[in-house]
């Protein structure tokens, strides 16, 4: 992106030197000529001047007394917005944004218009802004090492010179342009940090040309360098030293980087010569000097304020328990640097705790001790935990044994705690537990009857915890277990199923759920009239289902039975006879002759191609387009057929019928002869 600097920048002092302008040591020079390495010339103006909305010019170079036009056609720069944002391209997204006052292309246009500075700088920093501002020729077969004349002469929309000119004689000569020198690179924290120095301008030089720099970066075992800056770094008045930071993957811990000096065409550069920087954060983070802590139910929260050093990957937790000496680091893992805080379950009652943080750096080095938080935990006594908690079902009264084993509990033992919530097929519940025993338990051994002692229903789960408290009111981590109810009853068949054809013969079935809440599937059988059955699985919460493997003519038969999770399977429920019929037609029958004979007129027709053709109907007017009765009164297969009542002059018709009841168009008439 261009990052726009609204800075003291001497846009003359830029270019005199490049050109090897012919003139006066106090002139500044009103046209500046830079070479680039492919032997074009960059002629830049540097007048505070705008043109006038479509207004252009011409460009002449005068040579050994000699002038030629160099443009054939006036040079027109933008002239509006579309026109700004077109010949900038790419550029031009980056130009608006970095302008707070402008936010479209008019706007933009109008603004650089209006301000000399803004529109200099950007125009000597970025040929293409040059171009479209009409400030840059480019001459691609410039008079090298000479003295030359350029001059532009302005023009009108009907390319007409408006009398306003602007000349300088000036010596194109290749660049000698210094590359930047390397003075320091460091990391600091997540970012890298690198320094370099560039004369001021004023040397007289060919760095005078010199107006922006772009850092480069080739991470080890990477084999080109890549741009890394987002913003070009600008060099402005006065200024020697120049800096640009930038975050660098935690992991790179080695890579070259190198500083380019571009001129103001962009197409002359030097590269420093690249420098190899470790990447290893040495630096020592500081130290965590504020801790705070908490006693709650037997551990210690701590708390302490998000590190400032930007260089800090996370945070250890050291105890030092005062009365045995015995230091502990309490986290394998580092704590989150934006999370800092840390609950110790593993004290011992009776001692006293000072507790330290330790910063440690994305490189592994860790802080000095700060300030401790001091703690005197009270001599508590957690009970031992159940163990080998089991969970079997008494089918015959559908009520659930829990037994577990009894570990060694001191005098303080109380009683034990049973819990019990609903569980879903899922293996989740957002049911909270309900304690089961009313009052003191202290045998290993319980009968839950069930809600309200009438036992549990077929199917369902339920998870049990079991939990040991003392007197103190202190309780044991709890054990769990999930146990599933028996299914011995086949589950509630779906209320309904529907089966509908839809369009290009599909079958859309779909079907209420049942009343079961054991039901984990569903499964739909299709049965054709050929007798063949076919069988689909569909998951609970999935009751519908497209059949697609069906055919024209045949009938089917679908239901639908629920399964539950055992595999119990329920009586079917059906859905009504699907008849799938053919939507097309058959083709009109073709080349039907019609002859009068002793026993009537005798229609003959040629037999019609349908596969699924089930015979034909005839039909006879006394007028080729009068009303047509139908004379057959049942479908006949026959491609013949005597109209006992037909004679010569009347007309006919024949239509084919398909399986499906589909009628073909009607075919030509054909009038009975004699």
């Amino acid at each position: 992106m261009i990052k726009i600097m609204f800075v003291s920048l001497i846009l003359s002092g830029l270019v005199v030197i490049p050109a090897r302008a012919q003139i006066a040591p106090d002139e500044d020079p009103t046209l500046i000529g830079v070479l680039t390495p492919d032997d074009d010339a960059y002629i830049y103006h540097d007048e505070d001047m705008v043109l006038p909305l479509g207004h252009g010019y011409h460009v002449y170079r005068e040579h050994d007394g000699e002038e030629v036009r160099l443009t054939e056609e006036p040079v027109y720069p933008a002239s509006s917005g579309n026109e700004f944002r077109r010949m900038t391209g790419d550029m031009y997204s980056d130009i608006e944004s970095a302008l707070e006052d402008a936010d479209t292309p008019q706007e933009v246009f109008f603004f650089l218009r209006g301000n000399a500075f803004d529109r200099g700088l950007l125009a000597f920093t970025f040929p293409e802004v040059a171009r479209a501002m009409g400030m840059l020729y480019v001459d691609e077969d410039p008079v090298k090492e000479e003295s030359v004349r350029y001059r532009f002469e302005m023009v009108n929309q009907r390319g007409e010179p408006t009398g306003r000119e602007l000349e300088e004689e000036l010596v194109l000569e290749p660049l000698s342009i210094d590359p930047p020198e390397m003075e320091e690179i460091k990391r600091q924290g997540r970012d890298v940090s690198v320094r370099w120095e560039y004369p001021a301008h004023g040397t007289g030089t060919d760095d005078e040309v010199v107006i922006r720099f772009e850092v480069y970066m080739k991470p080890e075992n990477e084999e080109y360098f890549e741009k890394v800056t987002k913003e070009s770094r600008l060099r402005l008045e006065g200024q020697t030293e120049f800096e640009y930071r930038f975050p660098v993957d935690r992991e790179i811990e080695t890579a070259e980087f190198a500083v380019a000096a571009f001129d103001i065409t962009g197409e002359n550069r030097i590269l420093a010569d690249p420098v190899e920087v470790s990447l290893v954060d040495k630096r020592q983070p500081e130290s965590i000097l504020e801790v705070f802590s908490t006693v709650v139910d037997g551990t210690v929260e701590l708390t302490w304020p998000v590190s400032s050093d930007a260089g800090v990957a996370g945070y250890h937790v050291r105890r030092i328990n005062t009365q045995t000496e015995d230091t502990t680091y309490l986290n394998d893992e580092l704590i989150d640097v934006d999370d800092p805080r840390f609950t110790d379950r593993t004290l011992e009652s009776g001692y006293h705790y000072h507790y330290f943080v330790i910063a440690e750096s994305e490189s592994g080095i860790r802080s000095e001790p700060g300030n401790p938080a001091i703690e005197n935990i009270i001599a508590v006594h957690y009970p031992p935990t159940p163990a080998d908690l089991s969970a079997s079902v008494d089918e015959e009264e559908m009520v659930i044994e829990l037994d577990w084993q009894n570990p060694e509990q001191d005098t303080l033992f109380n009683t034990y705690v049973v819990l019990r919530r609903p569980y879903s097929h899922e293996g989740e519940s957002d049911e909270a537990f309900s304690q089961i025993n009313e009052g003191q338990l202290t045998d290993t051994r319980l009968v839950d009857q069930g809600v309200a002692g009438e036992g549990f229903e077929e199917g369902r789960y339920y998870e049990y915890g079991v939990v040991a408290a003392n007197r103190q009111g202190l309780r044991s981590d709890t054990v769990f277990i999930v146990k599933q109810m028996p299914v011995l009853t086949p589950p509630e068949p779906p209320a309904t199923l529907q089966a509908d054809l839809g369009s290009g013969n599909r079958a859309q079935l779909s079907w209420s759920a049942s009343a079961s809440t054991s039901v984990t599937s569903y499964n739909v059988y299709r049965v054709s009239e050929t007798g063949d059955t076919t069988v689909t699985e569909r998951p609970r919460g999935r009751r519908f289902l497209q059949d697609e493997d069906i055919q024209t003519g045949l009938v089917y038969n679908y239901h639908a039975t629920a399964v539950d999770s055992v595999g119990n399977e329920s009586e079917p429920v059906h859905a009504e006879e699907l008849h799938v019929r053919d939507q097309n037609p058959p083709p009109s029958v073709r080349n039907v002759q019609a002859n009068e004979t002793d026993d009537g007129v005798r229609v003959t027709w040629e037999r019609s191609p349908a596969r699924d053709l089930d015979g034909y109907v005839v039909k006879r007017a006394t007028l080729s387009n009068g009303v047509y009765e139908e004379i057959t009164d049942e479908i006949t297969e026959d491609t013949e057929l005597v109209d006992p009542d037909g004679e010569a002059g009347l007309w006919y018709r024949v239509l084919a019928v398909d399986e499906s009841g589909n009628r073909s168009r009607p075919g030509s008439a054909r009038q009975a002869r004699d």
